[in-house]
């Protein structure tokens, strides 16, 4: 079940044109400002804190010269450089201490590194008999999650300055786990093989690895984001279906609604406020970034702006305590050669 290819969101994404453009009784409800990127170049970012900063990757489009960024007021676009060796670097998360994760090639294989503007880029190493590993998160704690891989096989981690790198483990029957996201006071999600499928989990330092199910008549799920709750949201699903869906101690795995006619859906990211943000699918089989409100309720985000932003917003990523958003998207108008459209990612910011 991952997660769908650029290319393939590019080809469908034209069919959402004539809907996003459409919609133009809808009052403004998001200020829309795009990032900046390479001339020619394409971006992806999933990292966001709380002061409205990414972190992403960017690079050349069909290039293999990708390159880790930092977005901030004070420096709207920051290369982070490489790991010595290396000719590639992503960065996948950033916290309110504008510290910022990700994974960069060395001479022998991908390693995790944690960036700080005054000690620049730092390998954070492997699991014991490790090889390779990668970061996707860090919270204002310092503490990072990501996963580990070699002889052994693919391993969830936890790491701090004072502990280092620590194996989470796995599902009962499982022999891989990845870790997507951590909360503040250090609840861990992400997926597991288990004796089930694969699964979301929740972990924690008092109560391990918890198992949390997939949604009825569905055979694997992810966890993909957690809020200090917790609440967890993620996706669900058999194939190419999948359901997104929102997780609490108190309701366990509930659905969340697609558009209308749609058969995909996702959920990436939630803030404290309970709002989920994602992508979904509708009848054209267009994507589109989404907003589910705490009552649950779904909202194309195309139909929140204004059609002078000019933009086709395709798949919402995070959002933050302020409720601004991080969206992939498109400048329109969208050229026919679809080679011609880079992706792009925007923040949206409640009017």
């Amino acid at each position: 079940m991952k997660l769908l290819r650029k290319s393939t969101r590019r080809v469908v994404v034209v069919a959402a044109l004539v809907c996003a453009t459409a919609s133009t009784a809808v009052a403004q409800t998001y200020q829309v400002n795009d990032l900046p990127t390479p001339e020619g170049g394409d971006s992806v970012a999933r990292g966001l804190n709380n002061a409205g900063n990414v972190a992403g990757r960017s690079g050349t489009t069909f290039s293999t010269q990708t390159r880790a960024f930092v977005s901030r007021a004070i420096r709207p676009f920051e290369i982070l450089g490489v790991l010595p060796q290396g000719d590639y670097s992503a960065a996948f998360g950033i916290n309110d201490f504008e510290q910022v994760v990700g994974g960069s090639n060395t001479a022998t294989a991908l390693q995790a590194f944690i960036w700080e503007s005054a000690l620049g880029m730092q390998t954070l190493g492997a699991l014991p008999g490790d090889n390779g590993s990668q970061a996707f998160a860090i919270n204002n704690r310092g503490q990072v999650v990501g996963y580990s891989s070699g002889p052994q096989g693919i391993r969830a981690f936890i790491w701090s300055r004072i502990r280092g790198m620590e194996p989470l483990g796995t599902l009962a029957g499982g022999r891989s786990s990845t870790a997507m996201a951590v909360s503040d006071p250090g609840y861990v999600v992400g997926r597991s093989d288990s004796s089930s499928g694969a699964r979301a989990f929740l972990w924690s330092a008092n109560g391990g690895m918890v198992n949390l199910g997939a949604l009825p008549g569905d055979s694997e799920s992810q966890a993909m984001a957690v809020n200090d709750a917790p609440t967890v949201v993620g996706f669900s699903g058999n194939g190419a279906q999948s359901r997104a869906f929102v997780w609490t101690p108190t309701t366990g795995m509930a659905a969340l609604p697609s558009l209308p006619g749609g058969d995909v859906a996702r959920a990436l990211g939630v803030n404290s406020q309970g709002q989920v943000v994602g992508f979904s699918t509708a009848a054209d089989h267009a994507y589109r970034a989404v907003l589910w409100g705490a009552d649950g309720k779904i909202r194309d985000l195309n139909t929140a702006i204004s059609p002078s932003a000019s933009a086709l917003l395709v798949e919402a990523q995070a959002i933050n305590n302020r409720g601004q958003i991080l969206v992939y998207g498109f400048r329109l108008p969208i050229n026919p050669d679809l080679h011609e459209n880079p992706g792009r990612m925007f923040i949206l910011t409640p009017m």
